[in-house]
């Protein structure tokens, strides 16, 4: 018997965390992972915002949302949540989920993963959903990307009938000093009446002070005719943080039919005001010399002219040199050969503390030596420079 698709009582998508299928939880769990563990971070957000969405083509709703959502990232593991309050005309929705994960060290080449996460929602209209899923992951990790496999297994109800889920993990991320790429293939079994893969492509990208987010999915297995017109669904989402704390949100695209607690697809468009804690870096001082050096590079320095600094690079075996930071929007800029080993660029800079990453020969972002390294939410690592 498949699960009972609702025309109504589904909340509206686009928002921090709407009812997330075993899909989204997983992909939450996984980049809570390799990417971020090399730090100790803590981050909220708030977000505010209004929803036009079309469900299974046929019902269309307009809603006010507010979603919080939190993440705490250390060494051990990570603890997160979200969730959403929507209240459209004549009908009002709450969903959330937790998660937690606990893990070896992600910088060794080879750890393991495991987490559990727990969700569900509530409808004016009476009607309840819930989700509760344990995974374990095997990682295969590198300097800046990687790769996994593992599965999970859990109970889903549909707000009528409890349900076992059983759920496979395997994909590959990468993450530079300004964003990141994932794919992901999860195989699902809804008790024995369901059997289907979904394969995720997620890109995250920071330029200035946009954050752009592109997502395209495809799903194979048990075709359900009547009930599913559309095996394909993507998304798209800038944020243009104002403010350190304090970003526009924009959002559009489509949504499948989950399964696992009874939800129709859909289309939606969101626009949201989001407040948020400043994004976590991690001092690794340590670390900053040995990067460097590994790449080559030597010596850093810093000449000023009034608002006008001369950055300067000793690698003596480059065969280029690029350098990109907060004052060049993160685009990568090139240096110019000086002779003996040194390469060059003048930039205008203003006063105050930057970030900055130098990479030789098209290799690995790295900090300048002599800079106190700092690691972000996407695994990148750059240096501080103090400019007076």
């Amino acid at each position: 018997m498949l699960p009972i698709l609702r025309r109504h009582g589904a909340p509206p998508p686009g928002t921090t965390a709407v009812a997330p299928s075993f899909q989204v939880v997983l992909a939450c769990l996984m980049a809570s992972g390799p990417a971020a563990l090399h730090a100790q971070s803590a981050r909220g957000s708030l977000d505010l915002g209004s929803s036009i969405i079309r469900y299974a083509d046929s019902i269309d709703v307009n809603a006010i949302a507010i979603s919080p959502a939190f993440r705490v990232v250390g060494s051990p593991g990570s603890l997160g949540g979200a969730g959403t309050l929507a209240q459209a005309s004549g009908f009002s929705s709450l969903s959330g989920f937790l998660y937690g994960t606990l893990a070896s060290s992600f910088a060794r080449p080879v750890s393991i993963e495991v987490g559990s996460a727990v969700g569900g929602s509530t409808h004016s209209d009476r009607t309840r959903t819930g989700q509760m899923l344990g995974t374990a992951r095997l990682y295969l990790n590198g300097s800046r990307g990687g790769a996994w496999g593992g599965g999970g297994l859990g109970r889903t109800w549909d707000g009528e009938l409890w349900r076992s889920v059983v759920q496979g993990t395997a994909g590959a991320w990468t993450a530079w000093g300004w964003g990141s790429a994932v794919l992901s293939l999860s195989p699902t079994a809804v008790d024995d009446t369901i059997r289907y893969t979904d394969a995720l492509v997620t890109l995250n990208r920071r330029a200035g002070i946009l954050e752009l987010t592109g997502s395209f999915g495809a799903r194979v297995g048990d075709p359900v005719p009547s009930l599913v017109t559309d095996r394909t669904w993507g998304s798209v989402s800038i944020a243009a943080w104002w403010r350190p704390t304090v970003a526009v949100v924009a959002s559009g695209g489509t949504y499948p039919v989950d399964f696992t607690q009874g939800f129709p697809g859909g289309r939606y468009l969101t626009v949201a005001l989001r407040l948020a804690t400043p994004r976590p870096l991690t001092l690794e001082a340590a670390r900053t010399s040995e990067a460097a050096t590994a790449e080559g590079i030597v010596a850093f320095q810093v000449e000023s002219s009034g608002s006008v600094r001369k950055l300067r690079v000793r690698a003596p075996s480059a065969r280029s040199v690029e350098l990109a930071g907060d004052f060049t929007k993160w685009d990568a800029v090139a240096l110019s050969a000086e002779g003996n080993g040194w390469w060059s660029v003048s930039r205008e800079i203003p006063s105050g503390t930057h970030q900055v990453s130098i990479r030789v020969d098209g290799r690995a972002w790295v900090a300048p030596p002599g800079l106190v390294a700092v690691r972000d939410e996407f695994g990148g690592s750059s240096g501080l420079l103090v400019v007076k």
